[in-house]
C-alpha cells in the first residue's frame, strides 16, 4: 500500500510515542475530567518545532524516560479540537517512567486529574482494561507488535 499522508503540521498536531522494553509498552493511564483511558505518551507540536523532535521532549517531559531514533509508524486525524496524531516508533535509551514535578501532568495531578505512565503487558493490552483511548492505534499496535512496523506511516481519520 503507498497511499500519499500528509506531513504537514498545523497547530492543534501531537507526537505520541510507542515504546517497548522488554516486552511492555509504555503508556500513560489517564483519569481526567471524570474518564479513564490509556493513552500514549506524548503531547502538543510547539509551534516551529518538528513531530520528531516533539516526542522525544514530551516523553523526557512526562515520564523522565530518554528515547531516540523517532520512526513515524502511525497517523491518526482525530476529530476537533485535537488534531493529527503522529506516532513514533521511538528506541528505549533510559529511566523510569514518573512523573516530573515540573510537569504539567503533575500539576493536573494535584488537582484531581491522574496521569499515571507505566509499563504494560502485551495481554494488558490485549485485555484493554482500562480502555485505550483510540480503539484503532490499539488494534493497529497489536498487529504490529505481533507482525511488524510498517516502514512508511499507516494513516487514517478517526
Amino acid at each position: 500500500m503507498n497511499e500519499e499522508v500528509d506531513l504537514q503540521v498545523k497547530p492543534g498536531d501531537a507526537a505520541r510515542a510507542i515504546i517497548i522494553r522488554d516486552g511492555k509498552l509504555l503508556v500513560m493511564k489517564r483519569k481526567k475530567l471524570g474518564e479513564d483511558y490509556t493513552t500514549l505518551v506524548g503531547g502538543r507540536v510547539e509551534p516551529g518545532e518538528k513531530p520528531e523532535v516533539t516526542v522525544i521532549r514530551e516523553v523526557k517531559e512526562e515520564t523522565g524516560v530518554y528515547v531516540a531514533k523517532p520512526q513515524l509508524v502511525f497517523i491518526e486525524d482525530a476529530p476537533a479540537p485535537f488534531g493529527k496524531q503522529f506516532i513514533y516508533l521511538c528506541e528505549y535509551i533510559s529511566g523510569e517512567p514518573a512523573l516530573s514535578p515540573s510537569s504539567e501532568e503533575y500539576v493536573d495531578h494535584q488537582s484531581g486529574d491522574l496521569y499515571i505512565p507505566e509499563w504494560i503487558s502485551v495481554n494488558d493490552l490485549i485485555r484493554n482494561l482500562t480502555p485505550f483511548r483510540s480503539e484503532r492505534l490499539r488494534t493497529e499496535i497489536l498487529d504490529a507488535l505481533t507482525g511488524e512496523f510498517p516502514e512508511a506511516p499507516k494513516s487514517w481519520e478517526s
